[in-house]
């Protein structure tokens, strides 16, 4: 029985790390692909805001693209 309070303690530090994980790190689909933690803590409005703009800033990189690729054929 010696070893049954290391596998406890082994078990619970797995279980924090694997919380951690999923509410910190891990994106979510049901989300809009934000971490729980992102919408706990109010960043979803930042994060869709940045990714809009990102998004906006693509497209117009490759309309311009794509006008140059044209203008020279």
């Amino acid at each position: 029985m010696s070893r049954a309070p290391g596998l406890f303690r082994d078990g619970q530090k797995a279980i924090r790390q694997f919380v951690d994980y999923y509410n910190h790190q891990r994106y979510h689909e049901s989300l809009d692909n934000v971490t729980p933690a992102d919408m706990f803590y109010g960043r979803y409005e930042e994060i869709m805001g940045r990714r809009q703009l990102i998004k906006q800033q693509t497209l117009q990189r490759r309309k311009e693209e794509n006008l140059i690729v044209c203008s020279a054929h």
